[in-house]
């Protein structure tokens, strides 16, 4: 019987960590805990230099969906099947459906299964419609009495980002069935299997999902970066928002221009005078949508890519001066061509020993100024 499971479970959901893009580890101050909030076996630690996936990680998935850095990421020889099947199986049927592990423990040849609903992000369902799909159901079961009941806040979110997004491409709300099992068109189109006496029962299942999934958080846990410091400051596009941008070229046109920010992981940015043309926003930004492009020592422009940004706030959490604000909408087709825009040109301002313009430092001594302690020239 265990053995008969395991053969259909394999090893579990293998979970790829890169903690130098963390927001809590590039920026101190930063309290962010989204990965931690949504994960229901406790398994994210967040020690302020590192993030690790303790031995408890059931591989379902949901800090993947929820980390707006990138932290987490299923492996390749994972993810890439696992997108392919769903354009296999939109492509031999519009009417997709899309379940979890639990609901579907020996697997489906009609439908997506996922190790988890909490898991399931918004980049899967926009792609199933760009690839064809006309309507999709989502089998959710019990979720609210399933022990990974914590990633249903997560599941929500993703569903309502899909339903937002894609209304301004004009694809209805009610395109995305949420529904129950029992009101589930599943069985009609692929019977699953449900339990027999040769099979596991609910509770023995998840208790047996939970040490397998264990075993693959183990080999998960991530230390810290042999590369040190220089490790800290990499920038690396968001791999799920890397397959947004792929897909959503083939949803057409979008018939509304703008999306209301709040809420959504993505965001436009709104630059004051207030800024000095530090490098704080650019280093700490995990995805590089922020760019200094540097004219000369005096000058530069601060260019923004609004496709890679996913709306983390860190750079208007650590801006100095407060300069970065976030427009309460953001521009749909900006999102689509993936282009860079300038934000600003900023120009620097006079020294006031040596009236030297500079860039950098907030106050009015130029940084050789400051660095000599020299002040202004008394009048005789």
């Amino acid at each position: 019987m265990i053995h008969r499971l395991l053969d259909k479970l394999g090893r579990g959901p293998a979970i790829e960590t890169r903690p130098y893009l963390c927001l809590r580890v590039r920026f101190a101050r930063s309290g962010c805990k989204r990965c931690q909030e949504v994960c229901p076996a406790g398994a994210v630690s967040l020690d302020g230099a590192t993030v690790a996936l303790r031995e408890s990680c059931s591989g379902c998935e949901a800090c993947i969906a929820a980390c707006p850095a990138g932290v987490f990421a299923a492996p390749v020889f994972r993810e890439q099947p696992r997108r392919n099947r769903l354009r296999q199986l939109v492509e031999a049927d519009p009417r997709l459906v899309i379940t979890c592990a639990a609901q579907a423990p020996g697997g489906s040849d009609s439908a997506l299964v996922l190790p988890c609903l909490g898991g399931l992000a918004q980049e899967y369902l926009i792609a199933a419609f760009a690839w064809g799909a006309r309507y999709v159901e989502i089998r959710r079961g019990c979720c609210e009495s399933c022990a990974q009941a914590a990633a249903l806040p997560q599941y929500e979110r993703s569903l309502n980002d899909a339903r937002r997004l894609l209304a301004c491409f004009g694809i209805p709300t009610d395109a995305i069935e949420d529904l129950p099992s029992a009101a589930s068109s599943m069985e009609a189109a692929s019977p699953l299997e449900s339990p027999t006496t040769e099979q596991l029962g609910r509770r023995e299942f998840f208790s047996y999902f939970r040490k397998r999934a264990a075993r693959a958080g183990a080999e998960a846990r991530v230390e810290a970066s042999p590369e040190g410091q220089e490790a800290r400051w990499r920038q690396e596009e968001h791999p799920l928002r890397a397959f947004l941008l792929e897909v959503l070229p083939a949803l057409g046109s979008p018939g509304q221009a703008h999306l209301p920010a709040a809420g959504f992981p993505v965001a436009d940015l709104i630059v004051s005078p207030a800024c000095i043309g530090c490098n704080v926003c650019e280093t700490l930004c995990p995805t590089g949508a922020i760019r200094r492009e540097v004219q000369s020592e005096s000058e530069l422009s601060l260019m923004f890519t609004p496709g890679r940004c996913t709306g983390c706030g860190i750079c208007a959490q650590a801006c100095l001066p407060k300069a970065i604000a976030f427009s309460e909408a953001v521009d749909v087709n900006e999102l689509v061509s993936g282009t860079e825009k300038l934000l600003i040109d900023i120009r620097g301002k006079p020294c006031r020993v040596c009236s030297r313009p500079f860039l950098g430092l907030p106050g009015d001594l130029c940084p050789r100024c400051l660095g000599t302690g020299r002040g202004p020239v008394p009048r005789r």
